[in-house]
């Protein structure tokens, strides 16, 4: 059997290697506490994430809210551009049409005008040629009154010689 000393150096092992597992199961526990540390943290960090994310979708929602009501406005715009689109082409007809009847309005007044200026310069022709006349009358009248008065002072002439 195993004396005392052989009974005190294992026992002495046992002690030794009971420390050093010991040592190990205290080093072992700190690092468990310092994971459990780290978990804590990051379950720290995850909650805040988790918020952040609550916070996120809450824009998220906020927008599609906000995009919803851009669409509905540029659906009306849409509509407006459509009604101005038709009442532009609207407007264009009339133009159109109203352009017409000034045309043609402008085509019976420049009508009408024409007849009268012809008119006016058949009258004008009219009164140059009776004017032609009257001078030529005038003239006439003028030379007859001249040899008129010379037949007379030949006449008196003659009375005067047979006196």
């Amino acid at each position: 059997m195993l004396d005392e000393k052989d009974l005190q150096a294992i026992a002495t092992l046992i002690n030794v290697s009971t420390e050093k597992t010991d040592q190990q199961f205290r080093e072992i526990k700190g690092e468990i506490g310092e994971i459990k540390g780290e978990i804590s943290e990051m379950k720290g960090e995850i909650s805040e994430m988790k918020g952040e994310i609550a916070d996120v979708k809450g824009e998220i929602s906020e927008m599609k809210g906000e995009i919803a009501n851009v669409k509905g406005e540029i659906s009306e715009m849409k509509g407006e551009i459509a009604n101005v689109k038709s009442e532009i082409i609207e407007i264009r007809g009339q133009v159109k049409a109203s352009e017409k009847l000034l045309l043609d309005e402008l085509g019976y007044i420049q009508s009408y005008f024409e007849k009268q200026i012809a008119q006016v310069q058949k009258n004008i022709d009219e009164l140059q040629q009776y004017y032609k006349i009257a001078k030529l009358e005038n003239d006439n009248t003028t030379l007859l009154l001249k040899m008129i008065e010379t037949l007379q002072k030949d006449i008196e002439e003659l009375k005067k010689k047979t006196a």
